[in-house]
């Protein structure tokens, strides 16, 4: 193989297979992208430091980052992008609530889903405030009502209250509960 650099950069490969001129060319984009390139191991240990920050922290990682652990350190990347993903879908998940009612139980909803006994539950705690943390502060949060109608015609037990209309329910403890929804609410309890 002859490999030629020509005065304008362009590369003249004289390759028997384009087996060989694609590997060339991964080799000279792997070079060309690869920020770890030149890095001391000082240097790269102090990235890695600085990333293991962010994850503690529950900050958002960039795809540069969580290129930088799939390469250096697999188990870390698997953690960090499982706490992506679960704070994604707590993102995702506020952005569709209705209330901040709403938005507090989709936040305390995503919280209880995390074990105790998970050894990566302080990271993905940390990952989940932060996201819920972030929208509060944003603009989104502050332009919803506490309550949704539907929220504010529900009665103790939860059961939303069609205004006007008659509920019987037996309670836990073995008695009758009776609603009539008026502008008030109103209950009273009958043994059976």
């Amino acid at each position: 193989m002859n490999w030629k650099l020509s005065g304008n950069a362009e590369i003249n490969m004289a390759a028997e297979s384009g087996n060989a001129r694609a590997a060339f060319g991964q080799q000279v984009l792997d070079y060309v992208f690869c920020k770890e390139t030149g890095k001391s191991e000082e240097d790269k240990a102090k990235y890695a430091q600085r990333i293991y920050a962010k994850i503690r922290a529950g900050k958002k990682l960039t795809p540069a980052e969580l290129d930088f652990l799939s390469r250096t350190d697999p188990i870390m990347y698997a953690k960090a992008l499982r706490a992506q993903m679960m704070r994604q879908a707590l993102e995702n998940r506020l952005k569709a609530c209705r209330s901040k009612q709403e938005a507090e139980a989709a936040y305390q909803l995503a919280m209880s889903s995390i074990s105790e006994k998970d050894p990566d539950r302080e990271m993905l705690t940390a990952a989940l405030t932060d996201a819920y943390k972030e929208f509060k502060e944003s603009g989104e949060y502050e332009r919803l009502p506490e309550k949704t109608e539907k929220e504010e015609n529900r009665n103790s037990n939860g059961i939303e209250m069609p205004i006007g209309e008659v509920q019987y329910i037996v309670n836990g403890n073995g008695y009758q509960e009776t609603y009539k929804e008026t502008e008030k609410e109103s209950s009273f309890f009958a043994q059976t």
